[in-house]
C-alpha cells in the first residue's frame, strides 16, 4: 500500500490531536508549578461503580473494559465471488430472528438532539431510535415521555452480526481507523536542531536557555539573536542584532506557555547536515504540527517559509527521523495500521477488491468501495429493522461517561511486546538505551468484555452537576428489557456461509452478542436467536416458474469445522463475565488518582526511562498474559516528580 502525502491526507480528514507542553510535562513525570490552591489528596482507589462481592479480589485489581483476539497466521481466504461460488448449491431463503434485551442497550436515534441542562447548546441529549419525527417537537427540551416504538435498525444488526462473522472466518479486518495516524507522547528528551525548510536539509544545532527578563518586549518577527552565554548554556545578554565581536548567533524558539515557565530557548547551527528530508519525514513533522493547538505563530512561519532556519527537535532511530517543535512531545510513526496488517499479519487488511479478490466476510456482506483504489462488492445479505419491541421498559435518562475513540498510544494494549523490550510504539523498540526498528505485531481484533451493566450508576439530566468534560459527554435514554423479531433475507448463499451465518446469531454457552452504545460500562448485551430458516425452491409448473416457501430445520446448518478455535475465542469473550470478575471491568486508574491518564503515565517509566510495566490479555495468543486481571499500579519508582521551572 503506497503512503499517502500530507496534503492528501489532510484533506481525507486525518483528525487533528490537541495537546500542549503542560500535559507533556505532567505525562512524563514533570509537574510545572501553578498558583492554584493544594488540593487535598484523595483516599486510594477503590472502583466506586461496584459493590464488592468477593473480598479476596483487591480492590487494586480491574479488567480493561476491551481486549482483543490474535490475528490468525493464515491469510484471509480472498478470492472472486464467482469462484467461491462454482460448484456449490445455492439457497435463497430467509432467517427469523428473535433479539432480546439482556442488559442496557442504546441506540441513538439521530433525528434531532435535545438540550438537557438550561438550554445550553453544548450538552445533548439523544433519545432511543424509532420511527418518530423528532423535528415535530415544539421545545428543544428533553421528551418527558420515551418513544412508543423503539426498533433497532437494520444497519446496527448488521454490524453486530458482521463483526462475530469476521472473526469466525478469519477475514479482513474491514473497520480500523485509518484516518488517525498512529502516534505515541515519548518520555525520550530530542535534541535541538535547524530546519532549512526550502532545501529540506536538517542541521545539528546546540540549545541556549534564556530568561523571559532577556527577551526583547516584542517578540513578534524576530527570528535571529545575538547573544553571550553563561554555564549550563544559558544566555547571560542578549541583543536583535551584532553590537559587538564574539558575539553567539541563534535562532529563538517560543515554546507554549505553561504555569511560571521561566525560559526560552535559542538554537545555535553546528553547521553539520544530520538528514535530507524525505517526503514522507515532512508529511510526520507537519501531522506532528498538526497536533498542537498553541504553536499558531510556529505554525504558521513554517507555512509560510518566513524563517531562514526554523528550530525543531528531532530523534533519529535507524535512518527513521522523528521532528518536532518541543523537546517532550507525540510522535507520528511511518507504519499505518493498514500497513501493519498487510505486512506483518499475513495481509489482514481492509480488502480493496483491485484484482477482484475478496475475503469471506466481504464477499457475504458485501464491501463498499471508497476512493479510486476499492472496488465495491454488492452484498447477498439484507437485514430488516427490528420490530416493535413488546414488554419493553425503559431507563430514566442519563448521562454516562464519555466515549472516547480508540487510543492507539495505548502501545501497552494495541500492540504485542517485542521480546525483552522496555517500551515499543509503531515504528521501534527500546531496551535499555537502545532504540532499533522491529516488525510491528498489533495484539489483534479489538473486542469487549461483558461485565456488570453500570449505566444505572450514571447521574440523572435531573441531577447532574457542572463536572469535568460535561460538555463532552452525552444524555441518553436506554432500553432496559424487551423483546422483538427481525429477518435476515439471503441469495445465492452456500451451506457453508448460511451454518457460519447461524452460528454468529446463536452464539452457544450462554454467550451474548453486543450491539450499540456504552459496550465498556456493560452495555448493549442482546441475546439474538433463529426460530425459523425459511428456504425457497423453484420448479416449472404448466410452463412457469413457481417458486415455494418451506420452513427447514436449522440444524442442516453447522459452521465450518476448520474454525472450531476461532469459535473458542469468541465464545470467551461473548460470555458474560461471572460476578467477581464482572463486578471490576473499568477502565484503569492509578492508586490515590480518579484519573485513566495517571495509570498509562506510571504504568511507562519516566523521563528518558521508559519502561512499560504491565500488559493486556489477549485471547487466543500463544505464550502471551494468561491473567485477564490487571492492577491499579502505584507511583512508577522511576517516574519522580520534577520542580520544574523552565
Amino acid at each position: 500500500m503506497g503512503k499517502k502525502n500530507y496534503q492528501q491526507k489532510k484533506n481525507e480528514g486525518y483528525k487533528s490531536l490537541s495537546g500542549n507542553f503542560a500535559d507533556m510535562l505532567t505525562l512524563n513525570g514533570f509537574k510545572p508549578s501553578t498558583t492554584e490552591k493544594k488540593v487535598e489528596e484523595k483516599p486510594k482507589f477503590v472502583n466506586n461503580n461496584t459493590t464488592r462481592k468477593n473480598d479476596e479480589m483487591s480492590k487494586n485489581q480491574f479488567i480493561n473494559p476491551y481486549t482483543f483476539i490474535s490475528i490468525n497466521d493464515e491469510k484471509p481466504n480472498r478470492t472472486t465471488q464467482k469462484e467461491s461460488l462454482k460448484n456449490e448449491k445455492l439457497y435463497d431463503g430467509y432467517l427469523e430472528c428473535e433479539l432480546e434485551i439482556k442488559s442496557s442497550t442504546f441506540i441513538p436515534n439521530t433525528n434531532k438532539k435535545f438540550a438537557y441542562l438550561d438550554n445550553e447548546k453544548e450538552h445533548y441529549f439523544y433519545d432511543f431510535f424509532s420511527y418518530d419525527d423528532l423535528l415535530k417537537c415544539d421545545d428543544n427540551k428533553v421528551p418527558k415521555n420515551p418513544p412508543k416504538y423503539p426498533r433497532i435498525p437494520g444497519s446496527e444488526i448488521r454490524g453486530m452480526i458482521r463483526n462475530v462473522y469476521e472473526q469466525l472466518t478469519n477475514s479482513c479486518l474491514s473497520v480500523i481507523d485509518e484516518e488517525n495516524l498512529p502516534y505515541k507522547r515519548t518520555s525520550k528528551v530530542k535534541k535541538p536542531a535547524l530546519l532549512d525548510i526550502t532545501g529540506r536539509k536538517l542541521y545539528e544545532g546546540e540549545r541556549y536557555r534564556i530568561g523571559y527578563g532577556k527577551l526583547p518586549k516584542d517578540k513578534s518577527g524576530i527570528d535571529k539573536l545575538w547573544f553571550k552565554s553563561g554555564g549550563l548554556n544559558k544566555v547571560i545578554e542578549v541583543y536583535t542584532e551584532e553590537k559587538c565581536s564574539g558575539l553567539k548567533c541563534g535562532y529563538l524558539h517560543l515554546g507554549e506557555e505553561f504555569p511560571k515557565k521561566n525560559y526560552e530557548s535559542i538554537i545555535v547551527n553546528k553547521g553539520n547536515v544530520i538528514k535530507e528530508l524525505s517526503v514522507e519525514d515532512i508529511a510526520r513533522f507537519e501531522a506532528v504540527l498538526d497536533r498542537y493547538e498553541r504553536y499558531e505563530n510556529y505554525k504558521k512561519d513554517y507555512k509560510d517559509n518566513k524563517r531562514e532556519m526554523l528550530p525543531v527537535f528531532y530523534s533519529m532511530v535507524d535512518g527513521n527521523i522523528y521532528l518536532s517543535p518541543a523537546m517532550i512531545t507525540k510522535e507520528i510513526f511511518a507504519n499505518t495500521i493498514s500497513d501493519i496488517l498487510r505486512d506483518n499479519h499475513k495481509k489482514h487488511e481492509p480488502c480493496s477488491g483491485d484484482d477482484g479478490c475478496f475475503c469471506p466476510a466481504c464477499r457475504l456482506f458485501g464491501m463498499v468501495g471508497k476512493g479510486k483504489a476499492k472496488k465495491a462488492i454488492a452484498s447477498r445479505l439484507r437485514f430488516t429493522d427490528t420490530e416493535v419491541f413488546e414488554n419493553y421498559q425503559f431507563d430514566i435518562p442519563r448521562v454516562p461517561e464519555i466515549l472516547g475513540t480508540p487510543h492507539y498510544s495505548a502501545t501497552e494494549f494495541y500492540l504485542s511486546k517485542p521480546g525483552e523490550a522496555d517500551s515499543w510504539n509503531y515504528d521501534y523498540c527500546s531496551t535499555g538505551k537502545e532504540d532499533k526498528l522491529y516488525k510491528v505485531k498489533l495484539n489483534g481484533r479489538k473486542v469487549y468484555w461483558k461485565g456488570k451493566d453500570k449505566l444505572e450508576l450514571a447521574s440523572t439530566t435531573n441531577n447532574i452537576r457542572k463536572a469535568d468534560n460535561l460538555k463532552m459527554r452525552q444524555a441518553i435514554r436506554a432500553l432496559k428489557s424487551g423483546k422483538t423479531v427481525f429477518r435476515i433475507y439471503f441469495e445465492n448463499i452456500t451451506k457453508a456461509e448460511l451454518g457460519n451465518l447461524i452460528f454468529c446469531i446463536n452464539l452457544s454457552d450462554g454467550a451474548v452478542n453486543r450491539i450499540g452504545k456504552g459496550k465498556p460500562f456493560g452495555m448493549g448485551a442482546v441475546k439474538t436467536m433463529v426460530k425459523d430458516v425459511k428456504l425457497v425452491s423453484y420448479e416449472m409448473k404448466d410452463k412457469e416458474v413457481v417458486s415455494r416457501l418451506a420452513s427447514v430445520s436449522q440444524d442442516e446448518f453447522r459452521y465450518d469445522e476448520s474454525f472450531k478455535g476461532n469459535v473458542e475465542n469468541i465464545l470467551e469473550y461473548l460470555k458474560p463475565l461471572k460476578d467477581d470478575e464482572a463486578e471490576i471491568v473499568d477502565y484503569p486508574k492509578a492508586v490515590n488518582s480518579d484519573k485513566i491518564f495517571d495509570w498509562f503515565v506510571n504504568n511507562r517509566g519516566g523521563i528518558n526511562n521508559a519502561k512499560i510495566a504491565e500488559v493486556i490479555y489477549v485471547i487466543g495468543k500463544q505464550g502471551g498474559k494468561k491473567d485477564k486481571i490487571l492492577t491499579m499500579n502505584t507511583k512508577n519508582q522511576n517516574n519522580r516528580n520534577y520542580g520544574r521551572k523552565g
